[in-house]
């Protein structure tokens, strides 16, 4: 008999498709995780250091160190085009430079009775606001993609790659470029030499 047929090797394979895609996504989460961690730590600080303890430069600069790592994290982890980085950056960064500014806003002008900027009414919401879209924008950014094995991987995220030893979606992604260029005319006059 065909060991390609046997019970137990069909059931390992559809075990070690499970156990890739519960691998990807274990890393996906692990860096998500890591970035939420990083965020944590800044609010923190600026949170403790800054307005309680009045300490305002310290504050901003572990703000700023946090967010670069947290930028730096995406660069390793996702697989981006040059444009798409930029968003990436630009949306990581919203969050930090609003947050810091209202607290920065709020230290200075603490002890000053008739100053209200007004500047929570909006800066709060648009915290809040820009965290969600950047995860949002992250998820859609993996490019999930179900196989032809049937799996569903993260087809951007970097460690993924490593998973796809045999490179069949490397294979699959070569097969829609040739698929792709095959009606053009430069395809046409290549294939007629």
């Amino acid at each position: 008999m065909d060991p390609a047929l046997r019970s137990h090797v069909a059931l390992a394979r559809s075990a070690a498709t499970q156990f890739r895609c519960f691998d990807a996504f274990c890393r996906v989460s692990m860096s998500f995780g890591t970035i939420q961690l990083l965020n944590s730590i800044m609010y923190y600080v600026l949170g403790y250091v800054a307005w309680q303890d009045g300490a305002v430069l310290p504050a901003l600069a572990i703000s700023v160190i946090m967010a670069g790592i947290t930028c730096t994290l995406m660069a390793a982890d996702i697989e981006l085009p040059l444009l798409k980085r930029v968003q990436a950056v630009g949306l990581i960064m919203l969050a930090p430079v609003c947050s810091s500014a209202l607290v920065v806003d709020e230290i200075l002008h603490r002890g000053v009775p008739s100053h209200d900027s007004g500047h929570h009414v909006w800066l709060v919401p648009l915290v809040c606001c820009s965290h969600a879209a950047w995860l949002l924008w992250a998820l859609r950014a993996m490019d999930i993609q179900l196989l032809p094995d049937g799996s569903m991987l993260p087809t951007r995220f970097r460690a993924v790659l490593y998973l796809d030893a045999f490179g069949l979606h490397l294979d699959q992604q070569q097969q829609q470029l040739s698929g792709a260029t095959a009606g053009t005319p430069a395809a046409s006059a290549a294939a007629a030499a």
